[in-house]
């Protein structure tokens, strides 16, 4: 925690620059600090690091955050949405937006009510995305397959 502040607070003073504060808390993360204060901008540090690769050092460890029970879930399921949105806005190809998102789902879900937070991320995913209703759509569908298949359930 104080080793991220002294960072934030070396940013603020522009000794370390805002994009090297990200870095450097991507790497905590990936290190293992687990009292490191995420966003979503740190978060896509730690993506573009991975070179978006989920099972990579230090986005692995970023994606399992969203497993923390320590975590409000309140808090966890709206850095969630803004990660998958971020993830659709920045990355490429589909398919690598579908596995990021499947695997943020995954990690949320691990948390007591993650299940109930998911659904509440679907009812809000055409605000989160606002008129690009084309990706919102996309993002609902990935979510509600990943809810299929998670329970068997089908979700309309």
């Amino acid at each position: 925690m104080w080793t991220q502040f002294a960072l934030g607070k070396w940013s603020g003073e522009d000794s370390l620059g805002i994009a090297t504060y990200h870095e450097a808390s991507a790497k905590l993360v990936g290190w293992g600090y687990h009292f490191t204060s995420l966003n979503v901008d740190i978060i896509a540090r730690a993506g573009k690091l991975a070179g978006w690769d989920p099972d990579a050092w230090p986005f692995k460890q970023a994606l399992d955050s969203f497993s923390l029970e320590e975590v409000p879930i309140e808090l966890n399921a709206r850095l969630a949405l803004e990660v998958v949105r971020m993830v659709w806005r920045c990355v490429s190809t589909e398919q690598v937006c579908q596995r990021l998102t499947m695997r943020v789902l995954d990690r949320l879900s691990r948390l007591k009510r993650g299940r109930e937070a998911i659904e509440s991320m679907l009812s809000v995913i055409d605000k989160a995305f606002g008129l690009d209703v084309v990706t919102a759509g996309r993002v609902k569908d990935v979510t509600r397959n990943w809810l299929r298949g998670s329970a068997g359930l089908i979700i309309p």
